[in-house]
């Protein structure tokens, strides 16, 4: 019980520190899903969002 313990925080403190790297892959693939998403909006609304910037008001 103790090694789990042990791999459990050691998973917890490279977590801590490769954070930000996982942060912005995030970043990139919630960016890639909405492009995706919005070129498949557009394809249904008749391509309103060509001049955005890939940024919709909500």
């Amino acid at each position: 019980m103790t090694r789990l313990a042990d791999d459990a925080r050691v998973m917890a403190h490279h977590t801590v520190k490769t954070r930000p790297v996982v942060y912005d892959m995030l970043k990139v693939r919630l960016a890639v899903f909405q492009m995706q998403d919005e070129s498949r909006m557009g394809e249904h609304e008749g391509r309103q969002t060509d001049g955005d910037s890939g940024q919709t008001a909500s």
